[in-house]
């Protein structure tokens, strides 16, 4: 009969939704092993949440239970990178497991079996979502940075350099750009403590004061910004990560909104690769599809020349692919969630 055992943490500190879909997620993930492997014993290890008494554990339950002969290994996980851990050196615990013979795959936010149940967190609090453009935005681009993260800091800089900063609304952590703090108002602080109120699951924890706006992990934010705002820059989470894409990404998608990604590369080719168009489409420019505040700038000049009414005649030209993107999203939030191998989101 085939085995199934499952190994790893789970973060107990986080939402509740994040709580529940990583359970659901990494259930539905055995089962499917259960159904579609060839191997007699599988062990699933939930790697999010990896730490050093894990790997004494990993390594105690191969050695009374399982042999490379017998025996598959699935390291995954659905919140957080999992690139780490084929280069981990401290541990080298992906690559010992491969040496002693043992075939090894990736689940998650990673290039063998890329899933995320992300989209439909995002549906789940947006089904009602309308958030027309107005035919005169203020904003010509909209800018959520938090955490000081180096591409992050890159990208504020130039803005700031080039003189873009009154073209935009961005957001920073506090202290690191005084022009920001003297620019930041109340209203995303008030729009956050409407949104604990009716998510208190979600946001337990409360707001972060160290940052001009609190984490906003299942909305597009402050309407009246969102609708005023033609493009929106997603800062994604990490530079370095090649597959993570995060709820930063699917926002302006299910929010309409024609965007550029100040991240790894490797976030385009996802984005490609489950169906959507991507920045170089939507703009027309290839050099947008590397990611680099470099050229993010260059859009942002060209395209601060045009009026308040040609942005929206531009958006009206944009708007098919717009739409495009939003019922893929649609389809892959509503899609099988218990399909998770084999980059299942692409067919659904």
């Amino acid at each position: 009969m085939k085995q199934i055992k499952i190994l790893g943490n789970f973060y107990t500190a986080d939402p509740i939704d994040i709580r529940t879909f990583e359970k659901e997620w990494v259930e539905n993930l055995s089962i499917e092993i259960h159904t579609t492997s060839s191997f007699q014993k599988n062990l699933v290890v939930n790697i999010t949440w990896f730490f050093d008494d894990q790997h004494a554990e990993v390594q105690e339950w191969i050695k009374y239970n399982g042999d490379p002969t017998n025996t598959k290994i699935w390291l995954c996980g659905s919140v957080d990178s999992l690139n780490w851990i084929k280069n981990n050196s401290h541990h080298n615990f992906y690559n010992n497991l491969k040496d002693k013979g043992y075939q090894v795959e990736l689940v998650g936010f990673i290039d063998e079996h890329w899933h995320s149940w992300f989209p439909y967190w995002l549906y789940k609090h947006n089904k009602d979502l309308n958030v027309p453009l107005v035919k005169n935005p203020k904003y010509l681009y909209l800018s959520y940075n938090r955490k000081p993260r180096d591409h992050r800091k890159e990208l504020v800089e130039k803005l700031i350099e080039n003189n873009l900063l009154d073209r935009g609304h961005v957001t920073f952590e506090k202290g690191y750009f005084p022009i920001i703090d003297n620019k930041t108002t109340d209203s995303d602080w008030i729009y956050f403590d409407n949104l604990m109120k009716n998510q208190k699951e979600n946001y337990e924890r409360g707001a972060d004061s160290r940052f001009s706006r609190p984490e906003d992990l299942t909305s597009v934010g402050d309407l009246e910004i969102w609708n005023n705002t033609y493009m929106v820059i997603v800062s994604e989470s990490e530079i370095y990560d090649p597959y993570h894409v995060t709820e930063k990404t699917w926002k302006p998608i299910i929010g309409s909104r024609p965007f550029v990604l100040n991240s790894h590369p490797s976030a385009v080719e996802v984005l490609k690769r489950l169906g959507f168009y991507v920045p170089s489409d939507l703009f027309e420019d290839n050099d947008l599809d590397n990611c680099k505040p470099n050229n993010i700038i260059n859009l942002l000049k060209k395209l601060s020349s045009l009026s308040s009414e040609e942005l929206f005649l531009l958006y009206q030209k944009q708007l098919p692919m717009i739409q495009h993107n939003k019922e893929k999203f649609l389809s892959i939030a509503n899609g099988d969630r218990r399909r998770i191998l084999h980059w299942s989101q692409v067919n659904q």
